[in-house]
């Protein structure tokens, strides 16, 4: 009888793996796994990228949706069309106010 362990590998982890740089969904333009989370951009700061879902490609610089994989270019116009109409409306109600 061996008294050691069984080693412990990726399926028997009670532990999730962490995600690693290049274990990523693949890039829808070039391919690549070199994908990795975006934390914080411009024009979202750190709300954008998590309501998107946010991926960008290391090989190819393109950014896309986790889930749908396909381009974020128009959600981020309408992101920042809606951010702004909604600082024109409070904008105008405090000016209005006094």
């Amino acid at each position: 009888m061996d008294p050691t362990p069984p080693p412990v590998t990726s399926q028997t982890s009670p532990y999730p793996r962490p995600q690693l740089q290049g274990d990523g969904p693949a890039c829808p333009r070039c391919s690549s796994t070199q994908t990795k989370e975006v934390k914080y951009t411009w024009w979202g700061g750190v709300l954008g990228p998590k309501m998107m879902n946010l991926q960008k490609c290391q090989s190819c610089k393109f950014q896309f949706n986790r889930n749908t994989r396909k381009s974020v270019a128009a959600a981020v116009w309408v992101y920042n069309i809606v951010v702004l109409g909604v600082s024109l409306v409070i904008i105008f109600l405090i000016r209005s106010a006094f």
